[in-house]
């Protein structure tokens, strides 16, 4: 398996500001030249499916800004992967209001959703275009006490280069030995850290995958982070719940935040600018890798994506607190991280629709119910009175949901559900976060491992 991933090192602490003076002036160059671009395909009505019908305009953009035609190409393919994401978005608009109602409050959510085409003069926001063979490599050096390691650009001037430092870790360099070809890099503007620049480093690896004997199916949560069901050939082998303690750490620090705007302490909250969104990805980070390290080999893993469910958590839907909570929580970003750790060991990891997973009894399909106020976890189906775990019915859920979406055919329902005869989830326990592995694994009764 093809595996890419993103290696995001800084720009050595101790660059000369030279050195970051043609950083500026490059970067600011290569994003007038997407404005640029942009500008004329917007004043001509023009969304581009091909490089074709960007390359209409490269005379006109390389003539006011006097970059080099390997530059141009560049900003020609930055611009054109933003209108295929402008259009695949667009097209997703499309089908949901086919689907909506028109005069409903939902349809008129809708219609004031509709995605616009990229336009970068809006935002005063450097735009990042990746850099290739023509214009720069990453390459290691010995020659150097500071660093091992530094990229080689072009700049403005004809024939004229410059090496850029990197400050990498321990990590960083692991990775990129580890890496079979290092594929392009950008070089992204960051105001608010003291090296200003990171260079992102896109690397393929490749892991061996085994032959998929599991499936699993994961539901995620902000109770508990995440919930996941495997499924064999016996039926269900296991049902985990992982619990890192995000939301109390985040809620602690907003604690923090709040009490610092109150004494207006306005040097101390300078400190804590960016604290919150880091503590949040090094959980994120954490529940991916301490996941993955519990899927046995050969285990295709669906995620329920809430994407949809959290569109129609619109303002005004009467459900201010189910909104909030979608909304400041990222699912998103979990999910990547889980593919990525999962794809790393050999593992598959999809996406799979989330919609009425936590509404329907995985067996007999029909509506579930809450009973209990003092237990929101524990559900009831509303036809056969089977009382039963509510994250471990959507993670099963999902799991049939994620077999239908990326099979040729949708599994044999009757054959399923009969070797799941007798699963029971019992109450759920989790994992400690402090260990890699779980402390928790209930097994289906008369079901075996082998």
């Amino acid at each position: 398996m093809k595996v890419q991933k993103t290696i995001k090192v800084p720009v050595h602490h101790r660059t000369t500001d030279k050195k970051l003076s043609y950083l500026d002036n490059l970067t600011a160059r290569l994003t007038y030249a997407v404005q640029l671009f942009c500008r004329r395909l917007n004043e001509n009505d023009r969304v581009p499916e091909y490089r074709s019908d960007v390359r209409e305009f490269s005379d006109h953009v390389k003539k006011e800004t006097g970059l080099s035609a390997g530059f141009i190409q560049q900003a020609e393919d930055k611009v054109l992967w933003m209108y295929r994401q402008y259009e695949k978005e667009h097209d997703k608009w499309e089908w949901l209001m086919e689907k909506a109602r028109d005069g409903t409050r939902w349809h008129r959510k809708l219609k004031s959703r509709e995605p616009s085409v990229p336009n970068p003069d809006k935002s005063n926001k450097k735009i990042p275009t990746p850099f290739d063979y023509r214009t720069g490599k990453v390459q290691r050096t010995e020659d150097l006490d500071l660093t091992r390691l530094v990229v080689h650009i072009s700049t403005l001037k004809k024939r004229e280069t410059i090496d850029v430092l990197l400050n990498p870790s321990d990590w960083h360099k692991e990775q990129l030995e580890e890496a079979e070809e290092i594929k392009t890099f950008e070089i992204v503007h960051h105001p608010e850290r003291e090296c200003e620049y990171m260079v992102h480093i896109s690397c393929k690896f490749e892991t061996e995958t085994a032959r998929t004997r599991a499936v699993c199916g994961v539901d995620l949560g902000i109770n508990r982070d995440l919930s996941a069901v495997l499924i064999d050939d016996y039926g269900v082998k296991q049902f985990n719940i992982i619990r890192n303690e995000k939301s109390e750490r985040l809620e602690e620090l907003d604690d923090r935040i709040s009490h610092l705007r109150r004494e207006e302490k306005y040097e101390v909250l300078k400190k804590l600018r960016n604290k919150r969104e880091k503590v949040a990805e090094d959980y994120d980070r954490k529940l991916a890798k301490q996941f993955s390290k519990s899927m046995p080999d050969g285990t295709a893993v669906f995620f329920g994506n809430p994407k949809e469910i959290r569109y129609h958590k619109y303002r005004g839907n009467g459900d201010k607190v189910g909104r909030k909570l979608l909304q400041h929580w990222s699912f998103s970003r979990i999910i990547d991280k889980c593919i990525l750790k999962l794809n790393e060991t050999g593992n598959v990891g999809l996406r799979a629709k989330e919609w009425n997973t936590s509404r329907l009894h995985y067996k007999c399909g029909k509506q579930v119910e809450r009973p209990y106020e003092d237990s929101f976890q524990r559900i009831k189906c509303s036809t056969c009175d089977d009382e039963l775990d509510a994250e471990f019915n959507a993670s099963i859920n999902i799991a049939v949901k994620g077999i239908s979406q990326y099979s040729d055919k949708s599994i044999e329902s009757d054959n399923f559900w009969q070797n799941m005869a007798g699963v029971t989830d019992e109450l759920a326990r989790t994992m400690d976060d402090s260990e890699l592995e779980p402390r928790m694994s209930m097994e289906a009764p008369g079901l075996s491992r082998e």
